[in-house]
């Protein structure tokens, strides 16, 4: 087999993402049960208003630093304050400032290092060792805070094991293919890995990478529409398939080109 250059994403793909902001989530909504006790509305109506003021702030201003929330960490925690500030206002509860400060604390231990440090894919690490081995060239390709990318990225121990590593706000044509062109990768040698369709799959192949689509929508914004087409994507259930589908797209093993 040739030697191929894979573009890997981290979230959801090379490590579980969702797992610690649940977890806070969680601890938050025991705060406010600690609060309001039997009066705290239902769980899941909870979930959907924090899911939707997180949505709303993406690209909002941060007034701190003047700056868009976009992926910064502080995005998630303040998303639970104005979720608190909303069902105050909703169920005519004074809105308390001290309150507002323990939740934004709730929401920060997201992040916190050894939150990541079992988190990744299963077969994950068997799929990066296999890789190196082959001397193929890997390459990760994040979107988010750097903060918290290199938190994961350290935690995870995987630096060593990768030829670049890139944490962006959003993933271009133009990235994918400069990547190839430092590495010196054909485009047929050439593949990105990952769980979102729009974010990891979509830019790459307009780069003329082969795309292999990992689904996970973990987020509601990773959903595919059901009239979309990914007929031109390889698509397997888990990265422990992923040897296999690059030897379906290797013309020297006889798969497609």
């Amino acid at each position: 087999m040739s030697k191929k250059l894979l573009v890997f994403d981290l979230d959801d793909t090379l490590m579980w993402n969702s797992f610690s902001y649940s977890l806070a989530f969680q601890d938050f909504y025991n705060f406010l049960t600690n609060l309001w006790d039997r009066r705290i509305p239902y769980m899941g109506s909870v979930a959907r208003l924090q899911e939707d003021i997180d949505a709303s702030l993406g690209t909002k201003t941060n007034p701190d630093t003047k700056e868009p929330y976009g992926f910064k960490m502080e995005r998630f925690p303040t998303s639970l304050v104005l979720t608190y500030k909303q069902l105050c206002k909703d169920m005519n509860q004074p809105f308390m400032e001290e309150a507002a400060s323990q939740i934004y604390q709730i929401g920060m231990r997201t992040f916190r290092e050894e939150n990541y440090r079992h988190g990744m894919v299963a077969g994950a690490s068997d799929v990066l060792e296999f890789l190196l081995k082959q001397e193929h060239f890997i390459t990760l390709v994040t979107k988010g805070d750097e903060r918290v990318q290199w938190a994961k990225i350290r935690a995870l121990n995987i630096e060593g094991k990768m030829e670049e590593i890139h944490i962006v706000d959003k993933k271009t044509p133009e990235l994918f293919c400069g990547i190839r062109e430092r590495i010196g990768t054909p485009a047929f040698d050439s593949f990105s890995v990952g769980n979102s369709y729009f974010s990891d799959i979509e830019p790459a192949i307009q780069a003329g990478f082969h795309g292999i689509y990992i689904p996970c929508p973990t987020w509601k914004a990773e959903k595919i529409p059901d009239n979309y087409d990914t007929s031109e994507v390889t698509t397997i259930n888990n990265i422990s398939e992923l040897k296999n589908a690059i030897a379906l797209n290797d013309p020297t093993e006889g798969g497609k080109q």
